[in-house]
């Protein structure tokens, strides 16, 4: 699964994109020290256009990926997914990813 694919299918509560909660669940989910720099994660997000839905600020699906890709370290990305994907199959997404 690659983090287009993973990012598409993650559960949001708006199908337009992801609420700032649901943004820190997302990041809470990598290992920050070691897979993840928040910092260009952040920097990333800078500036993008986002839409209000029944009141909440809501970024989008392309902005979350984007962000994702100046962020995770190391592994190549498709492979890193598929890594952080194995130890989410225990978590509340098990669902989500089996399907």
């Amino acid at each position: 699964m690659t983090i287009s694919e993973f990012i598409n299918r993650y559960p949001t509560k708006h199908k337009e994109g992801f609420t700032d909660d649901e943004i820190k669940e997302l990041i809470s989910l990598f290992d920050n020290d070691n897979d993840i720099d928040i910092k260009r994660f952040n920097t990333s997000m800078r500036g993008h256009t986002c839409m209000m839905v029944d009141g909440d600020i809501v970024n989008y699906h392309c902005d979350i990926i984007g962000g994702l890709h100046s962020a995770i370290i190391g592994n190549p990305k498709d492979i890193y997914v598929n890594n952080l994907i194995t130890k989410l199959r225990e978590t509340k997404l098990k669902k989500l990813l089996d399907e």
